[in-house]
């Protein structure tokens, strides 16, 4: 049975890994949705807290699992998509979970003892800083080459991925979550490390020279008088 041509995009942009990522993330919250008793334990114990600093040292990763807010789920996932499979499939397999788990783990770790300096008790959850974290390696490695955004609107990747950066920055900025700050800044800057810090340009295709056609000369012993321009003497 073959898909509808309209879903054809989407389904590109899907492979197994990240098929794998948005499955997960869906039913972590599902459960969150749909279990109401369990919202206190995944909010104490699973969500980044500045429990980090008594110990609770397992929710750096844990919080990339939990959703606990849907328009933020439904960002995380269409970061997912937009890239998720493009930056598998430039990186591979293993350092693409590398770009996208160490620098979203430091990113919290750093977020929830920030919080715990500055006394900030809230929670916070979901992959952002692996989407982040993501956009980042997707400027890096494309760096000028042109990515479709949104119908005909075209930019650079290295562009699209200061957007991203520069709008979670500022949407944090507002509502003066310093936390939030550190811990972008942390993720951005060691995925940008991780990739290398330097971009791949996109290569330029050569311009194919003109093929001239082959003249065959035939050379004869004893030249010496023959006059015919047909021949080489």
């Amino acid at each position: 049975m073959e898909l509808p041509s309209w879903m054809r995009p989407m389904t590109q942009r899907l492979s197994p890994l990240v098929q794998g990522l948005v499955i997960v993330e869906t039913l972590a919250y599902l459960v969150y949705v749909l279990a109401p008793p369990l919202r206190d334990f995944i909010v104490s114990h699973l969500a980044l807290s500045s429990g980090v600093a008594l110990g609770k040292l397992w929710q750096p990763l844990t919080a990339l699992f939990v959703h606990i807010d849907l328009l933020q789920f439904l960002f995380n996932l269409l970061g997912i998509w937009f890239v998720g499979a493009a930056m598998e499939l430039a990186l591979g397999k293993q350092r693409f979970l590398l770009v996208f788990f160490v620098p979203a783990i430091a990113g919290y770790l750093a977020q929830g003892l920030s919080a715990a300096i500055l006394g900030h008790p809230y929670a916070s959850a979901g992959p952002g800083p692996a989407v982040l974290s993501i956009f980042v390696a997707f400027g890096v490695h494309y760096d000028k080459t042109p990515a479709r955004v949104l119908g005909g609107l075209v930019l650079p990747a290295r562009a699209l991925a200061a957007i991203i950066v520069g709008f979670s920055l500022f949407i944090s900025l507002v509502l003066a979550a310093w936390p939030a700050v550190v811990g972008t800044l942390v993720a951005g800057v060691l995925s940008y490390v991780l990739c290398g810090g330097r971009g791949v340009p996109a290569e330029k295709p050569r311009p194919k020279r003109p093929s001239r056609p082959r003249v065959q000369m035939q050379v004869l012993e004893g030249g010496k008088g023959k006059t015919d321009p047909r021949y080489l003497n």
